[in-house]
C-alpha cells in the first residue's frame, strides 16, 4: 500500500498504491492412527522430490506430502515422522522462507531416537530493499530524511542531490519486510517544504523510486520482483515454471 502525503505544499495529484495433533509417521506411510494425512499415499511417499533453489516458498505450491507436514508443523508446532522428511527434499531447510496466508515462516528439523521432528517459527525477512530517491528538477537540493519501519526509526540523514540525479538508500544494513514510512524536508531555492511517503514491502513487491519535483513529490513503483516465479512440482516430483507470478498471501 503506497501513498503520498502532502504537508505546507499541495500536490499537483496524490497516489494511492495501493489439525492436526502431534503426527507421528514415516515415508512408506505408515502414521499414527490418531493423526493420519487424509490424502497422503504410498505412491506420492514414493516419489523422489526436485528441491526448489528459492529463498521463498508457497506453502500452497508444495507436493501434497510436504504441504501436510509443514501444514502440521505451523498449526500445532511440531511434525514428527519415524521416516524420511519430505519437507526436506523439496526446499532448503537451512535457506529458505515458507509463505503461508500472507506470512513467513523458518523451519528446523531435529532428528532423536530415530524420529525426526519439523518445527515452524513465524518471522520476518530481513530481505528489504529501500527505495532511490531521484531528483527530477533542475537545480540541487538538500534532504533531511527520516525513514521508519512499523513506527521505528532506521534511518535519518541529509543528503545532497545534484540536478537531475539520484541516490539509493541501502546502506548495507539487513531491513525487515513491512511497512514503511519516509519523512522528507525538502530544501531548494531558499524554501523548505516537507514530504510523507509510505510503501509497504513483501517478497513479492519491491519500492522503486521516490522522485522529488518542482511542484511536490512522486511516486515510481512499487515493481514485482522480477525473479519471482514460484516453484511447483508435476505428479512425478520434478519442478515446472509457474507463469502466473500470482502474488501469493
Amino acid at each position: 500500500m503506497l501513498s503520498v502525503k502532502r504537508r505546507g505544499l499541495l500536490l499537483g495529484a496524490g497516489i494511492v498504491v495501493s489439525s492436526l495433533a502431534g503426527c507421528l509417521g514415516n515415508r512408506s506411510g505408515e502414521t499414527n492412527d490418531s493423526n493420519n494425512p487424509e490424502n497422503t499415499t504410498e505412491e506420492d511417499n514414493a516419489i523422489t522430490y526436485e528441491q526448489c533453489p528459492d529463498m521463498f516458498v508457497s506453502l500452497d505450491d508444495l507436493p501434497k506430502p510436504a504441504k501436510e507436514e509443514a501444514n502440521t508443523a505451523i498449526e500445532n508446532g511440531v511434525y514428527e515422522t519415524d521416516g524420511e522428511l519430505i519437507l526436506n527434499e523439496v526446499l532448503s531447510i537451512e535457506e529458505s522462507y515458507l509463505l503461508a496466508t500472507g506470512r513467513y515462516y523458518n523451519m528446523t528439523v531435529t532428528t532423536d531416537d530415530g524420529v525426526t521432528r519439523l518445527r515452524s517459527e513465524e518471522v520476518v525477512p530481513k530481505e528489504a530493499t529501500l527505495p532511490v530517491i531521484d531528483n527530477g528538477m533542475e537545480t540541487d537540493v538538500t534532504v533531511d530524511l527520516r525513514i521508519e519501519h512499523e513506527g521505528s526509526l532506521l534511518l535519518e540523514d541529509t543528503i545532497t542531490l545534484r540536478a537531475r540525479s539520484e541516490t539509493a538508500l541501502t546502506d548495507g544494513n539487513d531491513y525487515p519486510y513491512g511497512q514503511y514510512r519516509a519523512t522528507l524536508k525538502i530544501q531548494t531555492g531558499g524554501e523548505v517544504h516537507e514530504e510523507e511517503v509510505t510503501w509497504s514491502e513483501t517478497s513479492v513487491e519491491k519500492p522503486d523510486q521516490i522522485v522529488i519535483h518542482s511542484d511536490g513529490v512522486g511516486w515510481a513503483g512499487p515493481d514485482p520482483r522480477p525473479d519471482r516465479d514460484w516453484c511447483s512440482w508435476n505428479d512425478e516430483g520434478g519442478l515446472v515454471e509457474d507463469d502466473d507470478d500470482e502474488i501469493r498471501e
